[in-house]
């Protein structure tokens, strides 16, 4: 799947930037899937977290994210 332009510009960011950025954008819009992709982009050697609501959403992120960024609940991660 090519990534759009907007997708594209965020990857470029993730890969070439070390600041926080922020994305706005509509539900369904692709938000989680762009996310999962972008930790795919990360320089080696960086650790990646993403935060879920509720332990099954986390739990369903995990697989889509692999090996590539750890995912979990604000809860875990806070006992962590």
């Amino acid at each position: 799947m090519l990534p759009t332009e907007q997708q594209q510009a965020i990857y470029d960011m993730v890969s070439n930037r070390r600041k926080n950025i922020a994305v706005n954008a509509l539900a369904g819009s692709g938000k989680t899937t762009t996310a999962v992709q972008a930790a795919r982009h990360v320089a080696p050697g960086k650790t990646v977290g993403f935060t879920a609501f509720n332990k099954h959403i986390a739990n369903e992120l995990q697989e889509r994210l692999g090996e590539t960024a750890q995912a979990g609940t604000i809860h875990a991660l806070g006992k962590r």
